[in-house]
């Protein structure tokens, strides 16, 4: 699967960030339904594929990112837990038309709330610096977002790899809300 493009001068392609488990017996049992609730806040890593320049172009990006999320999961068996600042990965990955200031991407991602995991599919439309994010889940509901070239990067340094090789990853952040996502 290709990943997500940059967000604006970067690309934010979402997609978004945690370790892409695959069939290890870490990940068995965490493809039950369950459903989130609330907002979080995510900061991580946006690598593209091929770098992101000033001319349009079709690419690949992968989004790994940590953060924190507040509101309610809702575990396959029914039971929910409140999230205070509760530890949560993002990961996402997609494929995408654009450049360092505009581009789409469509691809698909997960959140992990420790050993559970919520699938959604992602899509993103971004301009200069920031991108507008949508996930839906596999199972139904959705969560709205934007994601961010992480103030710790430098403008001027973006700036330049755009302009001449390439933006190949940078810092990024990303802000979810959802009134119920489900995957």
């Amino acid at each position: 699967m290709r990943a997500m493009k940059g967000i604006g001068l970067l690309g934010v392609g979402a997609a978004f960030a945690a370790a892409c488990a695959t069939g290890s017996a870490a990940s068995a049992g965490t493809h039950a339904t369950r459903e989130f609730a609330g907002t979080c806040h995510f900061q991580g890593t946006l690598t593209e594929d091929p770098p992101l320049t000033t001319t349009s172009q079709n690419g690949t990006a992968v989004a790994i990112a940590s953060g924190a999320c507040d509101g309610t999961l809702t575990k396959a068996n029914g039971r929910w837990q409140s999230l205070d600042s509760a530890p949560v990965d993002y990961f996402g990955q997609a494929e995408s038309e654009g450049s360092c200031g505009y581009g789409t991407s469509t691809g698909a991602g997960y959140l992990r709330f420790g050993r559970k995991r919520l699938d959604f599919l992602f899509s993103e439309t971004r301009v200069i610096g920031l991108a507008t994010i949508r996930l839906t889940g596999r199972a139904g509901g959705g969560a709205d977002g934007l994601a961010n070239i992480s103030a710790e990067e430098n403008p001027v340094a973006v700036a330049q790899a755009c302009s001449s090789s390439g933006l190949a990853s940078a810092q990024i952040e990303i802000n979810l809300s959802s009134q119920g996502i489900s995957g």
